[in-house]
């Protein structure tokens, strides 16, 4: 009876070792999987903080909004006086109405280029 108690309980221990070795491929199986996850995350990381990095490098600080502004405000006014100048012009002259009239379509060109919508 010690025999067949012993028999069993090497198949069980067998069956164990057995189930030891496919358990632990199966975790080395795991392992490099989950290594391969983990370079890719990585390099996932890495691309965004380049990208946020060169973002950071290149983007328009306060102060050039500011200054691309007063640009704007100069050729505002600009155009205004060389609008205002042309009215007079007109006003005092038939002779160059069609240069005049030229000059204004141009002006509205430009105003609309640069998304002013002024008017007169």
């Amino acid at each position: 009876m010690k025999n067949q108690k012993d028999n069993h309980l090497d198949r069980i221990e067998k069956k164990i070792d057995a189930m030891d070795v496919k358990f632990n491929k199966k975790l080395d199986k795991m392992d490099v999987k989950f290594n391969k996850l983990a370079e890719l995350v990585e390099r996932g990381f890495g691309a965004v903080a380049d990208d946020i990095s060169h973002i950071k490098e290149n983007m328009a600080t306060k102060e050039h909004v500011i200054a691309l502004g007063m640009q704007g405000s100069s050729i505002e006014r600009e155009l205004r006086d060389v609008k205002r100048t042309l009215f007079r012009i007109a006003d005092k002259t038939d002779k160059h109405d069609g240069d005049i009239a030229e000059a204004f379509k141009r002006i509205a060109m430009i105003e609309k280029h640069i998304g002013l919508h002024t008017g007169k």
